[in-house]
Protein backbone atom coordinates (compact mmCIF):
# COMPACT_ATOMS: atom_id res chain seq x y z
CA UNK A 1 0.00 0.00 0.00
CA UNK A 2 1.28 3.41 -1.03
CA UNK A 3 3.23 5.71 2.34
CA UNK A 4 1.46 9.14 1.16
CA UNK A 5 4.30 10.76 3.25
CA UNK A 6 6.09 9.02 5.88
CA UNK A 7 5.91 9.49 9.41
CA UNK A 8 4.26 12.74 10.56
CA UNK A 9 0.46 12.01 9.73
CA UNK A 10 -2.39 10.22 11.41
CA UNK A 11 -4.04 7.22 10.56
CA UNK A 12 -6.95 7.68 8.62
CA UNK A 13 -7.67 4.15 8.16
CA UNK A 14 -6.49 0.36 8.40
CA UNK A 15 -6.32 0.50 4.49
CA UNK A 16 -5.92 4.64 3.60
CA UNK A 17 -2.69 5.57 5.79
CA UNK A 18 0.11 8.50 6.06
CA UNK A 19 -1.65 10.64 3.95
CA UNK A 20 0.53 13.64 4.91
CA UNK A 21 4.44 14.28 3.02
CA UNK A 22 6.83 16.11 4.55
CA UNK A 23 6.97 19.88 3.19
CA UNK A 24 9.67 20.20 0.13
CA UNK A 25 11.68 23.73 -0.31
CA UNK A 26 11.63 25.72 -3.22
CA UNK A 27 14.98 25.15 -3.37
CA UNK A 28 14.53 21.58 -4.33
CA UNK A 29 12.42 22.44 -7.41
CA UNK A 30 14.07 22.50 -11.20
CA UNK A 31 13.03 25.19 -12.58
CA UNK A 32 13.12 28.70 -11.60
CA UNK A 33 9.44 29.76 -12.17
CA UNK A 34 7.87 26.76 -10.37
CA UNK A 35 10.28 27.62 -8.03
CA UNK A 36 8.99 31.45 -7.48
CA UNK A 37 5.34 30.35 -7.80
CA UNK A 38 5.84 27.28 -4.91
CA UNK A 39 7.89 30.40 -2.81
CA UNK A 40 4.47 32.15 -3.25
CA UNK A 41 2.28 29.41 -2.65
CA UNK A 42 3.98 28.67 0.84
CA UNK A 43 3.76 32.25 1.86
CA UNK A 44 0.12 32.69 0.76
CA UNK A 45 -1.09 29.78 2.91
CA UNK A 46 0.48 30.97 6.04
CA UNK A 47 -0.84 33.83 5.22
CA UNK A 48 -4.72 32.99 4.69
CA UNK A 49 -5.13 31.11 8.40
CA UNK A 50 -8.08 29.00 7.63
CA UNK A 51 -9.29 27.24 4.36
CA UNK A 52 -12.31 24.86 4.01
CA UNK A 53 -11.39 21.46 2.82
CA UNK A 54 -13.06 18.26 1.19
CA UNK A 55 -10.22 16.01 1.25
CA UNK A 56 -10.59 11.86 -0.31
CA UNK A 57 -8.52 9.26 -0.27
CA UNK A 58 -9.63 5.57 -1.82
CA UNK A 59 -7.92 2.77 -1.58
CA UNK A 60 -8.98 -1.30 -1.96
CA UNK A 61 -12.70 0.23 -1.99
CA UNK A 62 -12.31 2.21 0.71
CA UNK A 63 -12.59 5.50 1.12
CA UNK A 64 -11.66 8.10 3.47
CA UNK A 65 -13.24 11.39 3.62
CA UNK A 66 -11.77 14.57 5.49
CA UNK A 67 -14.30 17.74 5.75
CA UNK A 68 -14.14 20.91 7.79
CA UNK A 69 -12.79 23.55 8.12
CA UNK A 70 -8.99 23.97 9.45
CA UNK A 71 -7.24 27.46 10.91
CA UNK A 72 -4.32 28.31 13.03
CA UNK A 73 -6.16 28.94 15.97
CA UNK A 74 -9.69 26.55 15.52
CA UNK A 75 -10.59 23.52 13.58
CA UNK A 76 -13.27 21.80 13.26
CA UNK A 77 -13.69 18.66 10.57
CA UNK A 78 -15.13 15.53 10.81
CA UNK A 79 -13.60 12.06 9.16
CA UNK A 80 -15.46 9.30 7.06
CA UNK A 81 -13.88 5.95 6.70
CA UNK A 82 -16.44 3.98 4.57
CA UNK A 83 -17.78 1.13 4.21
CA UNK A 84 -16.89 0.19 7.38
CA UNK A 85 -14.86 2.29 9.42
CA UNK A 86 -17.46 5.10 10.64
CA UNK A 87 -16.94 8.61 11.57
CA UNK A 88 -14.91 11.12 13.94
CA UNK A 89 -15.32 14.51 14.59
CA UNK A 90 -12.14 16.33 15.53
CA UNK A 91 -12.18 19.62 16.96
CA UNK A 92 -9.04 21.76 18.10
CA UNK A 93 -9.14 24.67 20.11
CA UNK A 94 -6.66 26.48 22.31
CA UNK A 95 -4.11 23.58 23.43
CA UNK A 96 -6.11 20.92 22.73
CA UNK A 97 -7.69 18.39 20.28
CA UNK A 98 -11.39 17.06 21.32
CA UNK A 99 -12.10 13.92 19.48
CA UNK A 100 -15.52 12.10 19.45
CA UNK A 101 -16.72 9.29 17.62
CA UNK A 102 -17.30 5.25 17.71
CA UNK A 103 -15.08 3.48 19.60
CA UNK A 104 -13.63 1.16 16.75
CA UNK A 105 -12.61 4.97 14.90
CA UNK A 106 -11.46 6.42 17.75
CA UNK A 107 -9.23 3.10 18.39
CA UNK A 108 -8.15 3.70 14.63
CA UNK A 109 -7.36 7.21 15.15
CA UNK A 110 -5.81 7.62 18.31
CA UNK A 111 -4.38 4.39 19.15
CA UNK A 112 -5.43 2.37 22.07
CA UNK A 113 -8.45 -0.39 21.76
CA UNK A 114 -12.04 0.08 20.94
CA UNK A 115 -12.92 -0.98 24.48
CA UNK A 116 -10.95 1.89 26.04
CA UNK A 117 -13.43 4.10 24.17
CA UNK A 118 -16.67 2.10 25.18
CA UNK A 119 -17.70 3.92 28.18
CA UNK A 120 -17.36 7.38 26.93
CA UNK A 121 -21.00 7.53 26.14
CA UNK A 122 -20.35 10.27 23.51
CA UNK A 123 -18.43 12.14 25.17
CA UNK A 124 -14.88 13.98 23.45
CA UNK A 125 -11.41 12.57 24.46
CA UNK A 126 -9.18 15.61 25.30
CA UNK A 127 -5.57 15.68 24.09
CA UNK A 128 -2.93 17.68 25.25
CA UNK A 129 0.40 17.93 23.60
CA UNK A 130 1.99 15.50 25.97
CA UNK A 131 -0.09 13.15 24.51
CA UNK A 132 0.85 10.43 22.05
CA UNK A 133 -1.38 11.48 19.25
CA UNK A 134 -1.20 15.08 19.61
CA UNK A 135 1.87 15.40 17.40
CA UNK A 136 1.11 13.58 14.11
CA UNK A 137 -2.77 15.46 14.88
CA UNK A 138 -1.19 19.03 14.65
CA UNK A 139 1.03 17.98 11.53
CA UNK A 140 -1.76 16.62 9.85
CA UNK A 141 -4.37 19.21 10.75
CA UNK A 142 -2.16 22.06 9.54
CA UNK A 143 -2.46 24.41 6.29
CA UNK A 144 0.88 22.65 5.67
CA UNK A 145 -0.15 19.42 5.93
CA UNK A 146 -3.37 19.49 4.06
CA UNK A 147 -1.53 20.95 0.55
CA UNK A 148 2.08 19.40 0.90
CA UNK A 149 0.55 15.85 -0.23
CA UNK A 150 -0.07 17.62 -3.90
CA UNK A 151 3.09 18.95 -4.06
CA UNK A 152 5.79 17.49 -6.32
CA UNK A 153 9.28 17.69 -5.56
CA UNK A 154 10.65 18.69 -8.44
CA UNK A 155 7.26 20.33 -10.06
CA UNK A 156 6.76 21.56 -13.76
CA UNK A 157 5.00 24.61 -14.17
CA UNK A 158 1.68 24.76 -16.32
CA UNK A 159 -0.91 27.40 -17.02
CA UNK A 160 -4.66 26.64 -17.84
CA UNK A 161 -6.99 29.15 -19.69
CA UNK A 162 -10.31 30.01 -18.51
CA UNK A 163 -13.29 27.84 -19.79
CA UNK A 164 -16.98 28.27 -19.36
CA UNK A 165 -16.49 25.62 -16.60
CA UNK A 166 -13.34 26.21 -14.81
CA UNK A 167 -11.46 30.09 -14.28
CA UNK A 168 -7.76 30.44 -14.89
CA UNK A 169 -5.53 28.28 -12.92
CA UNK A 170 -1.61 27.83 -12.40
CA UNK A 171 -0.55 24.41 -11.99
CA UNK A 172 2.28 22.26 -10.82
CA UNK A 173 2.55 18.88 -11.27
CA UNK A 174 5.38 16.03 -11.32
CA UNK A 175 5.98 12.73 -10.20
CA UNK A 176 4.75 11.52 -7.00
CA UNK A 177 7.39 11.05 -3.98
CA UNK A 178 7.42 10.23 -0.48
CA UNK A 179 10.00 10.10 2.21
CA UNK A 180 9.50 6.65 3.30
CA UNK A 181 8.89 3.50 1.35
CA UNK A 182 7.11 3.88 -1.80
CA UNK A 183 6.28 -0.36 -2.00
CA UNK A 184 6.10 -0.49 -5.79
CA UNK A 185 3.68 2.57 -5.56
CA UNK A 186 4.02 4.87 -8.60
CA UNK A 187 2.42 8.10 -9.91
CA UNK A 188 1.71 11.43 -10.13
CA UNK A 189 0.36 14.83 -8.10
CA UNK A 190 -0.83 17.98 -9.25
CA UNK A 191 -1.90 21.22 -7.61
CA UNK A 192 -4.03 23.75 -9.40
CA UNK A 193 -3.66 27.15 -8.01
CA UNK A 194 -5.35 30.48 -8.29
CA UNK A 195 -3.14 33.30 -10.27
CA UNK A 196 -4.11 36.08 -8.73
CA UNK A 197 -3.75 34.64 -4.88
CA UNK A 198 -1.35 32.10 -5.23
CA UNK A 199 -4.08 29.96 -2.71
CA UNK A 200 -4.70 26.19 -3.88
CA UNK A 201 -8.02 25.59 -5.44
CA UNK A 202 -7.75 21.69 -5.80
CA UNK A 203 -5.07 18.83 -5.41
CA UNK A 204 -4.96 15.55 -6.54
CA UNK A 205 -2.67 12.29 -6.31
CA UNK A 206 -3.13 9.08 -8.50
CA UNK A 207 -0.88 6.05 -7.81
CA UNK A 208 -1.01 2.88 -9.10
CA UNK A 209 0.60 -0.82 -8.11
CA UNK A 210 0.42 -4.03 -9.50
CA UNK A 211 -2.08 -4.78 -6.99
CA UNK A 212 -4.69 -1.52 -7.43
CA UNK A 213 -4.56 2.20 -7.87
CA UNK A 214 -4.96 4.74 -5.05
CA UNK A 215 -6.15 7.84 -5.14
CA UNK A 216 -6.52 11.33 -3.41
CA UNK A 217 -8.58 14.42 -4.13
CA UNK A 218 -8.87 18.11 -2.12
CA UNK A 219 -10.81 20.83 -2.92
CA UNK A 220 -9.52 23.81 -1.37
CA UNK A 221 -11.92 27.07 -0.73
CA UNK A 222 -12.71 30.03 1.67
CA UNK A 223 -9.60 30.74 2.49
CA UNK A 224 -9.07 32.75 5.43
CA UNK A 225 -12.54 32.31 7.08
CA UNK A 226 -11.61 30.51 10.86
CA UNK A 227 -14.22 28.11 12.33
CA UNK A 228 -16.33 29.71 15.24
CA UNK A 229 -16.46 27.61 17.52
CA UNK A 230 -16.06 26.82 21.20
CA UNK A 231 -14.75 23.65 23.65
CA UNK A 232 -17.00 21.17 24.61
CA UNK A 233 -18.02 21.65 28.30
CA UNK A 234 -17.21 18.04 29.34
CA UNK A 235 -14.60 16.42 27.93
CA UNK A 236 -12.55 12.90 29.14
CA UNK A 237 -8.56 12.85 29.44
CA UNK A 238 -6.53 11.14 26.74
CA UNK A 239 -4.15 10.16 29.41
CA UNK A 240 -7.20 8.84 31.81
CA UNK A 241 -8.20 6.13 29.56
CA UNK A 242 -7.46 2.54 29.80
CA UNK A 243 -5.32 0.64 27.19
Amino acid sequence: MPNYGGTVMFQRSALIVSLLSVAFLASSCGQTSASATVGKLEQAVLDAKAVTIDDVATLSGSTSTLAGVVGTSTTYVSLTTSPTGGTVRILHVGNRFYVSGQPAALAALLGKTAASYAPLNGEAVALEASDSPYKSLSLSLSLEGLVNPYLAKVPHLSKLLATASSPASTVLSGPWTTSGPTNGWKGLTSLRIDPDTSLPRSGLVELHHGKGIATRAAVFRAWGTEPNVTAPTISVPFGSLPG
